[in-house]
């Protein structure tokens, strides 16, 4: 009678797991063939994925897709259309943002990029001009739960993503949804462009951003600011252009409206913030390979707050002038040009008439 339970209880054991086993090695199984972050492979021709998820798809995307040029950066970026890259400059190119990111967050991904994709010769990238002046070599975006697990390459916790309940009933039956809704894959120039979603006008900055009450001190660059900036412009701007001499490198200074300029005169910090944003500039200036550009002498548009649905956020139509004045090499900085730029720059935004011109926004 043991034997028979004992025999008995063998032969449940080796059942339950092997239905345990198959519980677990089924969805996995169906996760990896989908595949809705792209951490395995490209998209599977038969299928049609909605790109919905910057920071959980774009390791794939530049792991995984075929491309030879790609535009990276913020929110600043996330408008431009791949679909204009690609006439322009005759190439195939992906759009790879991070809203919100610092200089890090974007380099590590370009880092990626280079080194999976042996094709890519043109990187666009956006240099927020507050991340010029605030980012150190370590700063992260704190608020984002980063899955480390789709970013490194140990294939250990990918458990963390194949046995996953959000990517099994949601992510990954999503893409099944999506394809048989009859929709098709979301393209690069949709990808996180969130133009349509707001409304572009003077009132539309001012209740986004009540000016605030004028501080009434100036402040002054410290030694540790211009050590900050070395630091995180050596490490996570231009060591990866130095090092990929056949990648061309368009850096960009996005266009920040007027009105941010404003609230850095009325807390005291603008002379200050001129001041870095120039010294980090002139770091990139001899290095071959990066095409530097700056769009704060984009005057028809930083004075017109039209454009704006806050201090920062441009609608499309300026990523699309911008993208035709890189092409042109227009508003492309030099060692010719570089000085007379900052002085132009400083002058316009030194003495502006900020109070004339925004005495009607509403002080808090």
């Amino acid at each position: 009678m043991k034997e028979d339970r004992s025999k008995k209880y063998r032969l449940w054991s080796i059942a339950a797991i092997i239905v345990a086993a198959v519980v677990i090695a089924v969805p996995a199984v169906y996760v990896t063939v989908i595949d809705p972050f792209f951490h395995f492979h490209k998209p599977l021709a038969s299928l049609e994925y909605p790109l919905d998820s910057e920071w959980y798809q774009n390791d794939g995307i530049v792991r995984h897709f075929d491309y030879d040029a790609m535009m990276t950066g913020t929110s600043m970026a996330e408008n431009f259309k791949a679909s204009q890259i690609d006439e322009m400059f005759g190439v195939s190119s992906i759009k790879t943002c991070y809203n919100g990111s610092t200089f890090r967050q974007t380099n590590t991904l370009i880092e990626q990029a280079v080194k999976c994709q042996p094709e890519l010769k043109l990187v666009f990238r956006s240099l927020d001009f507050n991340r010029l002046i605030t980012d150190d070599v370590y700063s992260i975006r704190g608020d984002i739960d980063l899955p480390e697990y789709l970013y490194n390459d140990n294939p250990f916790d990918d458990v963390k993503y194949i046995i996953n309940k959000d990517v099994l009933f949601n992510k990954a039956r999503n893409v099944i949804e999506y394809t048989a809704s009859g929709q098709t894959t979301t393209t690069f120039d949709d990808y996180y462009n969130w133009n349509d979603a707001y409304t572009y006008s003077r009132e539309a900055v001012f209740e986004d951003s009540p000016r605030k009450e004028k501080s009434g001190t100036v402040q002054t660059a410290s030694d540790e600011d211009y050590e900050r900036i070395v630091g995180n412009m050596e490490e996570n701007v231009i060591a990866v252009a130095r090092e990929n001499p056949d990648i061309e490198f368009y850096y960009f200074v996005p266009p920040y409206s007027i009105y941010y300029f404003d609230s850095l005169s009325q807390d005291g910090s603008l002379e200050k913030s001129l001041e870095l944003h120039e010294y980090a500039l002139r770091l990139m200036l001899e290095v071959p390979n990066i095409k530097l550009f700056s769009f704060l002498n984009m005057y028809s548009v930083t004075d017109d707050l039209n454009n704006y649905k806050d201090m920062y956020h441009y609608g499309e139509w300026v990523n699309a002038e911008m993208l035709e004045d890189m092409k042109n090499g227009e508003h492309r900085l030099t060692a010719d040009n570089f000085e007379e730029y900052c002085r132009n720059v400083r002058e316009h935004y030194l003495n502006y008439d900020y109070d004339g011109e925004f005495k009607e926004a509403e002080i808090k």
